[in-house]
């Protein structure tokens, strides 16, 4: 049996609303910030898309509606559903071995990240949206695309990481 590992939206919903997106702007975390203003301070849904864009300009460098108009417009349809509470969420022994059979460490650190999120939501799948908040949650600093190349291409070339169907 591994660790349990504790996850709550709404949590993450307040410190994203108290201190701004943890890694720029994602999908994600407009999508959790419109649930916080829509469940916890009762705004309705025009109020939370103006609310999304003035609280964007003021904490994204260079932020552009254009460009993120349809991550906001999302974010605010979306702005009914749960938030999500993992209190269960386990890494098993064998998950943590696996992991172990990666020779370079921030491969390792960054699968355990990727492995964790798929819990959180579930799934079977990393959204590739998450790949920012993942290399924060564990530490990495992979702002050199090719050091970042070559954690995916090991990755991949272990068998960690599989391509997607089309």
């Amino acid at each position: 049996m591994g660790k349990p590992l504790l996850y709550d939206d709404s949590q993450a919903a307040k410190k994203i609303y108290e201190n701004g997106f943890t890694v720029e702007m994602n999908d994600r975390e407009v999508s959790l910030l419109a649930k916080h203003l829509r469940k916890n301070m009762g705004y309705g849904k025009a109020k939370i898309k103006r609310f999304l864009i003035d609280f964007c300009e003021k904490n994204v460098p260079f932020f552009n509606y254009k460009t993120s108009r349809h991550s906001i417009l999302s974010a605010v349809n979306k702005c009914d559903g749960r938030f999500i509470v993992r209190t269960g969420m386990n890494i098993t022994k064998a998950e943590l071995d696996k992991i172990r059979t990666i020779r370079n460490f921030s491969a390792q650190k960054f699968y355990l990240g990727m492995l964790t999120f798929s819990k959180r939501d579930n799934s079977k799948k990393v959204n590739l949206s998450d790949w920012p908040s993942i290399k924060q949650a564990v530490g990495l600093n992979m702002t050199n695309d090719r050091v970042s190349r070559e954690i995916i291409h090991l990755l991949y070339a272990n068998g960690f990481i599989v391509p997607r169907k089309a």
